[in-house]
């Protein structure tokens, strides 16, 4: 008999791990996709109320949110590469040197903070106002 007081299958723990990881990725992709669709739906909708042209509905719309885009973009991207570096700081603290799976996870937390600082960029010159 058992009193439920031995550990659990390492493999039952390793599966929620996993699970719960790509719950949090889902929730990041399900989010970047409500954002999308919504912006696709408005652009939508204004080329059909009063745009013939999809292209000048989609002009439209980024002279309209223009002023406050690169602000949020900006701002979204400082807090969360703040939270990153700092995380990958204190994950390198705690690397004793030999275990390389652990530099592994900090250099490629790092790549991405690079390439998500670079796709900002890169969209904020989509809200560059002519003068």
């Amino acid at each position: 008999m058992t009193d439920g007081t031995e550990k659990c299958n390492p493999k039952i723990e390793e599966n929620q791990r996993e699970d719960r990881r790509a719950f949090r990725k889902f929730i990041v992709l399900l989010l970047v996709s409500m954002v999308v669709g919504g912006i696709t739906g408005a652009f939508s909708t204004m080329a059909a109320k009063e745009q013939a042209d999809i292209g000048a509905g989609i002009t439209a719309g980024l002279q309209k949110i223009a002023p406050y885009a690169n602000l949020v973009i900006a701002a979204a991207l400082a807090v969360w590469m703040t939270g990153m570096l700092c995380g990958g700081r204190a994950e390198y603290r705690r690397w004793d040197g030999e275990e390389e799976q652990l530099i592994e996870k900090i250099e490629r937390k790092l790549g991405i903070g690079v390439i998500v600082t670079n796709v900002a960029l890169i969209a904020g010159f989509f809200f560059l106002q002519p003068a």
